[in-house]
C-alpha cells in the first residue's frame, strides 16, 4: 500500500492527547509528528518555498512532502526570543502569526484530511452554536449574550434562575503555584447579585437554569457517535460536572442515544464543518433532551478512561490514519488510553515533565 504521507498534529507536545494519539499513530504503522509552532530555535524554525513549481514547506527538521492529514489541537504557541526588546516583541509576535497561519495554509493546500481549523472561532462561537442547533431540530435554552445591564436584567426578571457562562475557558495560578482558580459556570438565583459594573465589563452568555435528570458529554469522531451519561449518585445533580469530575458523586455510564438524536447530532456537525467534536446535552426530569454547546477541542479521553469500552483513542488516530470521517478502526495491538499509559514513551514523558500527568486526560494546562 502507498504511503499516504504524514499526519500532523499542531498542538503542544506536552498535551496529554496530542502525546497519546501520537503514540497510536506510531504503533499503528504511520508517520505522525507534533508540531509546538514556531520559535527562534533551530527545531522550531520554519522554512517556505514558492516557485513556479508551487509550494514546499520544512518545520523544524522536517520536509513536509506528503500530508495524509492534520489535526488542529490546540492554537500553537508563538514562542518569542528573550532576547528580543520589549518594544520589538509586539512585531515579532504579529509576524510569528502571520508566519504561522501560512505555513498552516500550505500544510492545508498538501493535506487530505483536516480536523479542525487554524482558528476555530466560528465553529466555537457560543450563539452561532445555538442557532445551529435550532436549525437542526434540537432544543436550546433560552439565552441572552450581553454585556448592556438592562437587557440582561430584564431577561433575568423572566427566570427563576439564570446560569451564567463564559466564552472560554481560563485559570488563575498563585504565583508560587500551591493553587488555583477555574472560571465555571455560575447558577444566579437573586437578582441582588448582579453588579452593573461588572455585567458591562465584557458579555457574558446567561441562559434559562434547566433543571436536569442527568446529562450527556458525546463525543463525535468523523460518523462515530459515543454517547456518556454523567450524574450523580446522590440525584442532586451538577451546575457544572466539570468540576466535579474527581469527587466521590459523579458516576458515567454508557448510552444508547436513539437515531434521531444522532442525525441531529451529525447535522449540526456537518453545519458547523467539524469532523470531531465534543457536545454537552441535558435531559430534564419530563425526558426533554436540550442542546448547551460543542466543543471542537474537547477532551474526550478520560471519558475512554472511565468507559474501556468505548475506544476513543484507537477510534481518533483510525480517523486520522483513514484521512476521511467515514473509517475502519485500526487493527494494530492494543491502541487504548490504558496501553498507552503503560508505553515506554509515555513512561519517559511523564518522567521528565509533570504536565504528561495522567489527570490532564481531564484537563489541558498547556500553552
Amino acid at each position: 500500500m502507498e504511503d499516504p504521507g504524514l499526519n500532523f498534529i499542531i498542538g503542544n507536545s506536552d498535551d496529554y492527547h496530542a502525546n497519546a494519539v501520537l503514540w497510536a499513530l506510531l504503533r499503528a504503522g504511520r508517520q505522525a509528528s507534533i508540531w509546538d509552532g514556531i520559535g527562534s530555535s533551530a527545531e522550531d524554525g520554519i522554512s517556505l518555498w514558492s516557485d513556479s513549481d508551487g509550494a514546499s514547506v520544512r518545520i523544524g527538521d522536517v520536509t513536509v512532502n506528503r500530508v495524509n492529514s492534520v489535526w488542529y489541537r490546540r492554537p500553537v504557541p508563538y514562542r518569542v526570543n528573550p532576547q528580543i526588546s520589549q518594544d520589538a516583541k509586539p512585531f515579532v509576535e504579529t509576524e510569528l502569526k502571520e508566519a504561522y497561519v501560512s505555513a498552516a495554509a500550505v500544510l492545508n493546500e498538501r493535506a487530505s484530511f483536516i480536523v479542525g481549523k487554524i482558528e476555530n472561532r466560528v465553529p466555537s462561537a457560543k450563539g452561532y452554536q445555538l442557532l445551529v442547533a435550532q436549525k437542526c431540530g434540537f432544543k436550546t435554552p433560552r439565552t441572552i449574550i450581553s454585556n448592556q445591564y438592562d437587557q440582561i436584567m430584564e431577561f433575568a426578571s423572566g427566570h427563576d434562575r439564570l446560569a451564567v457562562k463564559h466564552f472560554a475557558p481560563h485559570y488563575w495560578l498563585r504565583r508560587d503555584g500551591s493553587s488555583s482558580r477555574y472560571v465555571q459556570t455560575s447558577l444566579v438565583e437573586s437578582l441582588a447579585s448582579f453588579n452593573r459594573d461588572s455585567i458591562e465589563a465584557t458579555p457574558c452568555i446567561y441562559q434559562e437554569f434547566i433543571d436536569k435528570q442527568y446529562e450527556l458529554r458525546v463525543t463525535i469522531i468523523g460518523d462515530r457517535i459515543y454517547a456518556a451519561k454523567i450524574d450523580s449518585r446522590s440525584g442532586a445533580g451538577f451546575v457544572d460536572w466539570r468540576f466535579e469530575a474527581f469527587s466521590e458523586d459523579f458516576q458515567m455510564k454508557p448510552h444508547q442515544l436513539d437515531q434521531t438524536t444522532e442525525a441531529r447530532i451529525l447535522a449540526v456537525m456537518k453545519q458547523l464543518g467539524l469532523h470531531y467534536g465534543c457536545m454537552d446535552l441535558i435531559v430534564t426530569p419530563d425526558n426533554q433532551l436540550y442542546f448547551l454547546e460543542v466543543n471542537p477541542g474537547g477532551q474526550f479521553l478520560f471519558v475512554e478512561d472511565a468507559l474501556p469500552q468505548y475506544e476513543l483513542l484507537r477510534s481518533f488516530a483510525s480517523m486520522l490514519a483513514a484521512g476521511r470521517s467515514s473509517y475502519d478502526l485500526l487493527d494494530a495491538a492494543d491502541l487504548s488510553v490504558q496501553a498507552y499509559e503503560q508505553s515506554p514513551e509515555f513512561l519517559a514523558k511523564k518522567g521528565s515533565d509533570e504536565k504528561v500527568d495522567t489527570r490532564y486526560k481531564f484537563i489541558t494546562m498547556v500553552a
